[in-house]
């Protein structure tokens, strides 16, 4: 399970969610195989539902560099 924060979702991350009144309710990402990680946080969550689930890709999980720093220019 990634520790990165919840503003930092990857092309290969997988959520999990949970059925509320007022909408869907976010319960864990990964990108791990199975459903190990959600039945962490929500132990009641089937197995069945997640048993056939493969590991995503690593290359689904690309790195990007910090955006550098635009030149400033002297305006008219």
């Amino acid at each position: 399970m990634s520790t990165r924060q919840p503003c930092s979702s990857r092309l290969g991350d997988r959520w999990f969610f949970r059925a509320r009144e007022s909408g869907w309710a976010p319960i864990v990402r990964t990108s791990a195989g199975g459903c190990r990680d959600v039945r962490r946080k929500q132990p009641a969550f089937p197995s069945s539902l997640g048993e056939s689930l493969a590991p995503l890709s690593p290359p689904l999980h690309p790195s990007y560099a910090p955006p550098s720093a635009s030149p400033t220019t002297a305006g008219p």
